[in-house]
């Protein structure tokens, strides 16, 4: 596991703050044989999956769903338009985090594991 998402005026300042974090490998080590051995204590991005809200100057959110999720398929398939989405309520948190950046861009900072460094959100976007 390492840093995803920090705030503040430097990452080796201080007072920065690390408010979320990433894996580091494409398996989960919570998963085995398909099913979650740290389920009641999982991360908000466990929690939202397959789905993620994105923050839209019109809607003020909009609902993304991970179709390579076999059960996002199904979902998406049998629903006459509206999908039940469980557990909204972390893919709000993380939503909060989106938009903190985007506010604050020059304070907001994301680790890239491809370089293992700091960078900070206005450069990216």
């Amino acid at each position: 596991v390492k840093p995803y998402f920090g705030v503040g005026k430097r990452p080796y300042d201080p007072k920065f703050k690390v408010l979320a974090y990433q894996l580091t490998t494409t398996d989960c080590p919570h998963l085995v044989e398909d099913k979650c051995t740290n389920y009641e204590e999982r991360p908000a991005s466990c929690r939202q999956y397959p789905f993620s809200l994105d923050p839209d100057p019109e809607e003020g959110a909009l609902l993304g769903v991970d179709m390579n999720c076999p059960a996002a398929v199904e979902l998406v398939s049998g629903s006459d338009g509206r999908i039940e989405f469980p557990d909204k309520e972390s893919a709000e948190k993380l939503l909060e985090l989106k938009k903190k950046a985007a506010e604050n861009p020059r304070r907001s900072w994301l680790y890239d594991l491809g370089s293992e460094k700091w960078v900070r959100y206005d450069k990216l976007v």
